[in-house]
């Protein structure tokens, strides 16, 4: 016991540490770190309305969206070229990136209006959709220059002395004549990137501008062959995962014909599960009205959106149930010394020593993987090139109506998924067959791996690398402390990474959603304070 309680001790002290790392270089590593959210999303809508009635548009019959976005090949370009550090400074301050994109549109109709607001409250980007047909004004390119210059300076504040024309262009329409003016900054280079200007005058009226980060096309190029390569090494990895899911289906198979399949908790644990991809799908319906094409009716996508919204719920749902009770079954045989799945989840067990034991293991494991994770892109930077950590789909995240559902929902999929797959099958399923252990924790931990190098980070093999490294640890704290230990440990990593940059936001409305993704990866503690308070008594 005293062994017991040393080594637990030890992790917790570890555990601690990395969380501490994690916050203090959190800036140097995460490209998440150069967000600053400032406007909640109602009032980006808002504020984008105001800019386009502003302009003299009534939006009345217009309906209305809006989503978070960014310039992803801008984003990369400038982490790669200038390091994280270096791009979160000049995506906080000067380059737009992230932003708000709002969209006002009518079904069946072309004419729609989209506006994108940076974090700060600040348009930097806005076009007016035409007929190629519309009538206006036949404009020279002086007249038309002036127009843009006017709006650059007066309307966006823009300090034109400090920019260059470098592009001019027209386009003679049937009843109007377009003008296409491009600035670029003088005193401003990354690499072979430059920041740019546009402005278009459509008949006598500027109906579209942008700054942005100009990538060279020859970067996206090599960036696409890069992304491909590391794709090469998923697809591989995902061969081998196919041969362990035939392991699966072989495994049920058995199992089900000697009647030691119990399938009922699991079905109860794949219900609450579709219960949560249902929530996050609902919650994301928005994002249809952001994305679909108007030359279609907006009831037919929803519909479209809706059949596929319940098929990803019952597969998913279907999915985990399966994996879930052939796991369990395998589990049962190879660890018979171990306590069984189905009990470890009752409430009688769930407040036992083991479970307390498993949730502070599990705890300081996810916070000794983020402070983990820092070291790595530190080092990583300096030895093996790498730049940053994968992305979070901050896209999804904040575009709903409710941001804490996305991370919730992919928070606990991902954990249960990957941890009952990963640990609970397939280390169990090697273990029987190979007669080794270590082989049983390491195959399934390079599979894991290298399955998520189609993120975006190089060299391609590096977040393979990384990951492998973590999955035999994880290995290793499941076969000592139990299943539990690891799920808490991946809900746990996966809602501080996503958390922390909706708890640095000055808006109450982000600042809330990120608490409310902390609150929920506070869960497993409930059952040891509750075990501590009734053994005080």
């Amino acid at each position: 016991m005293r062994r017991e309680a040393l080594i637990i001790s030890v992790i917790i002290l570890i555990g601690l540490a990395g969380l501490a790392t994690f916050i203090a270089f959190y800036d140097s590593v995460f490209p998440t770190a150069s967000l600053d959210f400032k406007i909640s999303r109602p009032q980006a809508l808002k504020n984008t309305r105001r800019f386009v009635t502003s302009r003299g548009f009534d939006l009345k019959g217009y309906q209305e969206t809006i989503i978070f976005s960014h310039d992803y090949y801008a984003q990369i370009y400038m982490e790669k070229t200038i390091g994280l550090k270096e791009a979160n400074r000049l995506m906080r301050k000067e380059v737009s990136v992230w932003y708000w994109r709002a969209r006002w549109f009518k079904p069946l109709q072309k004419e729609e209006f989209r506006v994108c607001l940076d974090p700060g409250g600040r348009v930097v980007r806005y076009s007016h959709l035409l007929l190629e047909d519309a009538k206006g004004a036949n404009l020279s390119k002086p007249q038309a220059l002036k127009l843009a210059r006017i709006f650059l300076t007066e309307e966006k504040d823009f300090n034109l002395s400090e920019y260059e024309l470098v592009e001019v262009s027209k386009e003679k329409r049937k009843n109007r004549t377009d003008h296409y003016f491009n600035w670029k900054r003088k005193d401003f280079k990354i690499g072979d990137a430059t920041y740019r200007l546009t402005v278009s005058v459509q008949g006598n009226r500027v109906d579209s501008f942008s700054e942005y980060l100009k990538v060279p096309e020859k970067f996206r190029r090599d960036y696409r062959k890069t992304r491909s390569r590391a794709g090469l090494l998923s697809q591989i990895a995902g061969s081998l995962q196919g041969l362990l899911f035939i392991g699966l289906i072989l495994v049920f198979m058995f199992k089900l014909r000697a009647n030691d399949i119990r399938w009922r908790w699991a079905l109860v644990l794949a219900s609450l599960a579709a219960f949560l991809i249902l929530t996050a799908q609902i919650n994301s319906l928005s994002l249809v009205r952001s994305y679909f094409s108007t030359k279609v009716t907006l009831s037919n996508e929803t519909i479209k959106w809706i059949f596929s919204a319940l098929i990803i719920t019952g597969l998913g749902g279907l999915y985990l149930w399966f994996i879930g009770s052939s796991g369990e079954s395998l589990y049962r045989e190879v660890f018979p010394k171990k306590t069984p799945l189905i009990k470890s989840f009752r409430w009688r067990n769930i407040l036992s020593p083991e479970f307390t034991k498993a949730s502070l293991v599990g705890y300081s494991v996810g916070f000794a993987f983020l402070g983990y994770l820092v070291v790595f892109y530190l080092f990583g930077k300096k030895y093996l090139g790498a730049w940053a950590p994968a992305h979070s789909p901050y896209d999804n995240i904040i575009s709903t109506a409710l941001p804490w559902i996305y991370p919730l929902t992919v928070g606990v999929m991902a954990a249960v998924d990957e941890e009952f797959f990963f640990r609970l099958f397939a280390i169990s399923f090697l273990k029987k067959y190979l007669k080794k252990i270590y082989l049983a924790v390491i195959i399934p931990a390079i599979i894991w791996g290298f399955l998520h190098c189609l993120y975006a980070v190089e060299p391609i093999y590096i977040r393979g690398l990384e990951l492998t490294i973590a999955g035999i640890i994880f290995g290793i704290v499941f076969l000592r402390f139990g299943l539990f230990s690891v799920l808490i440990a991946h809900y746990v990593i996966n809602a501080l990474i996503v958390s922390l940059p909706l708890l640095r936001s000055k808006s109450p409305y982000f600042f809330i959603s990120g608490l409310v993704v902390v609150g929920l990866a506070l869960l497993p503690i409930i059952p040891v304070v509750i075990r501590l308070l009734r053994r005080k008594r």
